[in-house]
């Protein structure tokens, strides 16, 4: 739930970056807890948010650690 307050807290405020650390974190959450719908959803969303924000270098880190996230953001339906 704490995750969860986080995300949306950043997210109201603007402040993208909290918004991408509290998804990445709870995404790590979930994936260790064997919960890999959640987990790769968050890291999806920390991925698009470090993006936004302009980190490429943890959007690549991501993409090496998670290759699924890059292919799944370019498969999504429009």
């Amino acid at each position: 739930d704490l995750y969860e307050h986080a995300i949306r807290s950043a997210q109201a405020n603007g402040f993208v970056h909290n918004e991408a650390l509290a998804n990445e974190l709870a995404g790590y959450f979930y994936l260790d807890r064997g919960l890999e719908k959640n987990g790769y959803a968050h890291l999806r969303d920390a991925r698009a948010c470090y993006a936004l924000w302009g980190a490429d270098g943890k959007v690549r880190q991501l993409d090496r650690r998670y290759p699924q996230l890059a292919v799944a953001e370019r498969h999504r339906p429009t």
